[in-house]
């Protein structure tokens, strides 16, 4: 593919060629990548003491302005900036006001948030080491070497550290904001033998002292999920939780059959946990139970589900379902967007909690329940699959995707066009909560309708912004229990994939605004060209939403109305990465992201480790 200067995008990153880099003390310290990319000036400078200062937790929960201190925005995860200076009216002037290649190693999967503080910007690469940037120039002031066992998807900011995790050798890292030094690392908190990583971004509370909140992914390799806190003076851990019970008396143990293997189970949390200032409540969401078939009757509380704990001591306060003995890899996968909304002349504590199923929940934070009513829905049942629930939630509003599986959409995607599965039988279209088979492979509609990346609450529209992808399928034919427990080598979910559009890649996408209020779509923008929409929001006061595709352009829509009003150049790599928006220390405007990369892609991505900002011509 050509980017219009008839140089192809492969052939462009090695023609920017690599930062130089110098060890400085524990940390590297390099020059900013000029536009030339030409070979970095080496510099070694400490930083603003300012950065990553204490803040109250009623201050981390206010709307992001000046600064972005959090990866969602503020530690309710709206992803919301008070800022305005960029607006519906001057979009179309945004340019690039400065672009810097982190240079490293170019591999997948660079889809990490950055935060911003005192003219400071700070991101992690998807090798799991951390840059700090002038965030008005793309200046590289220093750089964090970690372990080389991977980066997560968001790093967090407070007193004056930056913290960071390790994601495959699970272990956490404090680092020293001003120069980019080691202050501790963790115990390695989970073996890292059998698939458990941290890969979910993380969070800064000053709760208990001053705590940091993750959790572990691997659910779909059989692991039991856990989040779990630490101290951010020392890096000792101070809980951690399974939202699989592992006791009798633990929440949502009696909903698991008899004979079920608590041990696994899945149910991890690979998404950012979110902390509610007012209540004290960390609420996260969880993954998928594992094996995804040949498992007891039961609903399996809680995975698939939003759950909320004490912050502080990591007790259960409440936990909501919202897929039941989930056999579709339907689990919840994206932290919630909280927010107070005006509903029926009251103003309401509220989440919004979007799933992989296009299902869309909107709950009450402090007391787990519906805010928008949900019924108990009679599913399909089957006697091959005899451990499915009865009944699922269905909210009230509208789906953010159809319910059943088209054949033509199949074909659209890739699907195979003789409609036959690996094992020669006929592929079953079926609908959302269709019983899977160990006969046939069964699609059941669009898969991965909303994934991790997360999504908006805009102040100024009063609506949920999310980023969707419209037509990625997928079947699943289950294996027989006797043969996954005879053959240790056959996948640890017990199931076994076929997909005409489980990626996002060459996929269409929609940007959707949700009102919360009604659960009703208020608008929904294609994203242009065939492209997936497979990356994170941010929303202003502006009256902006900025989202990217997978072929590198940047977009900005109307919050209110969902007009495209604003559209990059090509960027040097695919964006899956949210964006950042926030004031220089020379008072300009910018919105930030790292492009360049994401595994989740038929294709190979379009790989780099690029940070561009865009801001008003000066």
């Amino acid at each position: 593919m050509r980017d219009g200067s008839g140089i192809s995008r492969r052939a462009r990153r090695l023609v920017w060629g690599v930062v130089g880099a110098v060890a400085l003390a524990g940390a590297t310290a390099v020059g900013a990548v000029a536009s030339s990319h030409s070979k970095p000036e080496v510099k070694a400078r400490a930083l603003n003491p300012a950065a990553a200062p204490a803040l109250t937790a009623a201050q981390r929960g206010a709307q992001a302005s000046a600064n972005w201190m959090d990866f969602g925005g503020n530690s309710l995860g709206d992803r919301y900036s008070k800022l305005s200076a960029i607006n519906t009216k001057n979009v179309t002037t945004l340019k690039v006001a400065w672009q810097t290649t982190l240079g490293e190693p170019l591999t997948l999967d660079n889809v990490a948030g950055g935060l911003e503080c005192a003219g400071v910007y700070y991101i992690q690469s998807e090798q799991g080491d951390v840059f700090a940037l002038n965030a008005s120039t793309g200046q590289i002031y220093w750089k964090y070497t970690s372990d080389g066992s991977g980066g997560a998807r968001g790093i967090a900011m407070g007193n004056g550290l930056i913290f960071a995790a390790q994601k495959g050798s699970n272990h956490l890292v404090a680092i020293n904001a001003v120069n980019g030094q080691q202050v501790w690392q963790t115990e390695q908190l989970f073996p890292n033998t059998t698939g458990i990583t941290l890969p979910g971004p993380i969070t800064y509370t000053p709760l208990n002292g001053g705590e940091l909140l993750d959790g572990t992914g691997g659910a779909d390799n059989g692991n039991g999920g856990w989040l779990f806190a630490v101290s951010a003076k020392t890096g000792k851990l101070l809980w951690k939780f399974s939202p699989v019970p592992q006791h009798k008396g633990d929440p949502g143990f009696n909903t698991w059959g008899p004979g079920s293997d608590l041990k696994h189970g899945g149910g991890g949390v690979w998404t950012q946990p979110e902390v509610d200032p007012k209540t004290g409540y960390v609420i996260f969401a969880t993954a998928n139970a594992s094996p995804y078939v040949n498992r007891p009757k039961g609903d399996d509380k809680y995975t698939a589900s939003t759950v909320a704990l004490n912050a502080k001591t990591g007790k259960f306060a409440w936990g909501y379902q919202e897929v039941h003995h989930d056999s579709w890899d339907y689990d919840t996968p994206q932290a919630p967007t909280m927010f107070n909304m005006l509903y029926h002349g009251k103003m309401v504590p509220a989440l919004d909690q979007p799933t992989k199923a296009g299902l869309n929940f909107v709950l009450n934070r402090v007391t787990g329940k519906p805010i928008i009513p949900v019924k108990e829905t009679k599913v399909p049942q089957s006697p091959e699959d005899p451990g499915n629930s009865l009944t699922q939630p269905i909210p009230e509003g509208q789906r953010l995707s159809p319910n059943c599986a088209q054949k033509s959409q199949w074909l659209a995607t890739g699907g195979i066009g003789s409609f036959t599965g690996p094992d020669g039988n006929p592929i079953v279209f079926g609908c959302v909560f269709t019983p899977l088979s160990t006969t046939h492979f069964t699609v059941n509609g669009y898969h991965d309708v909303s994934d991790w990346l997360p999504g908006s609450y805009s102040q100024a529209s009063k609506l949920v912004n999310l980023c969707t992808t419209a037509n990625r399928e997928k079947g699943y034919e289950a294996i027989p229990s006797a043969a996954a427990l005879a053959n240790p080598t056959l996948p640890a979910d017990e199931v076994q994939g076929i997909s005409g559009g489980e990626n996002a890649f060459d996929k269409t996408g929609d940007v959707i605004a949700i009102n919360p209020t009604t659960n009703r779509i208020a608008w929904k923008s294609p994203v242009p060209g065939p492209d997936g929409c497979y990356s994170g929001i941010a929303t202003t006061a502006g009256g902006l939403t900025f989202v990217g595709d997978t072929d590198g352009q940047f977009l900005a829509y109307s919050s209110s109305t969902g007009k495209l009003l604003w559209q990059s150049p090509q960027l040097d790599g695919t964006i899956g990465s949210p964006p950042i928006v926030y004031q220089g220390a020379n008072g300009r405007e910018y919105v930030t992201l790292m492009v360049g990369g994401t595994s989740e892609g038929d294709k190979t991505a379009i790989i780099n480790d690029t940070v561009y900002a865009f801001a008003l011509p000066s």
